[in-house]
């Protein structure tokens, strides 16, 4: 059992707090039974796992143990106390985890033909991270973070976004003129939610062309129009019908529904 904040294991995780760590390293931390469970389940490559004895007492986790156990996934028993002081998270489930964790490029992203989520300067963890499990759900083929927006790597994007991180392409840190000549290129159109848009999502006709679906900063917008119009003739505005008093929605619930409305489109 690992009872010293002086061990290699708990000083590597503890490192990972600390995005220049996580790029140095293309590692992520993982935390709870169910995040892990997904990254295990999808072949993630987990790096070490640690656990405490209380987490063994229900049998599904223990199951999921012995799993690790037969990759040779290195697992060790840690006390309580320390788990505790050693998780970001405040109420930690008993077990955490490293993973090896590369952004996608561009190129192999678009040359998949579908469409996609660009996340434009979003700044909050937890609406990155319901954009990326909208993604997934609503059968993006992946999600591109522009420069500015919030770190996906950041452990309460992670979270919030239920373990989708791993299920779909993500590219980070990308400028906006290249991605603008990227996605010409590769011959997509543009859709941008807009609250002063000319079209209401659920009535906008599609391009026979594979989107870019762009989500602006929260209080911003989209910051990048000007690039887009040199480079690119077809953008459609959209902006989702509000009845009520409230002025607008956030990035992540407005991304959402703009999702979820051309899915319906595209696959129903």
């Amino acid at each position: 059992m690992i009872t010293s904040d002086r061990n290699v294991l708990i000083k590597t995780y503890r490192k990972l707090k600390k995005k220049k760590w996580r790029y140095k390293e293309n590692q992520l931390p993982l935390e709870g039974f169910r995040l892990i469970k997904d990254a295990f389940e999808n072949n993630v490559e987990l790096t070490f796992v640690l656990y405490t004895k209380d987490f063994l007492a229900i049998e599904e986790q223990q199951k999921l143990l012995d799993k690790m156990h037969e990759k040779n996934i290195l697992c060790k028993e840690v006390a309580f106390s320390l788990l505790e002081k050693t998780a970001f998270t405040e109420t930690p489930q008993g077990i955490l985890a490293v993973c090896n964790f590369r952004s996608d490029t561009i190129e192999d992203l678009l040359s998949q033909n579908r469409d996609l989520l660009v996340v434009d300067q979003v700044q909050d963890p937890g609406n990155l991270g319901t954009l990326i499990r909208s993604a997934d759900v609503f059968g993006f083929s992946g999600v591109v973070c522009i420069k500015g927006s919030v770190d996906p790597t950041n452990e309460k994007v992670i979270r919030s976004s239920m373990g989708s991180l791993f299920h779909i392409p993500i590219v980070i840190d990308i400028s906006y003129y290249d991605l603008a000549v990227n996605l010409k290129n590769y011959g997509y159109k543009l859709l941008l939610g807009d609250l002063e848009g000319k079209n209401i999502i659920n009535e906008v006709v599609l391009p026979n062309a594979p989107l870019a679906v762009y989500i602006g900063n929260e209080t911003r917008g989209i910051q990048c129009t000007k690039v887009l119009n040199n480079n690119n003739e077809t953008i459609i505005k959209v902006k989702i019908p509000m009845i009520g008093k409230a002025e607008s929605l956030n990035a992540g619930v407005a991304g959402s529904i703009i999702l979820y409305e051309l899915a319906r489109k595209r696959f129903y």
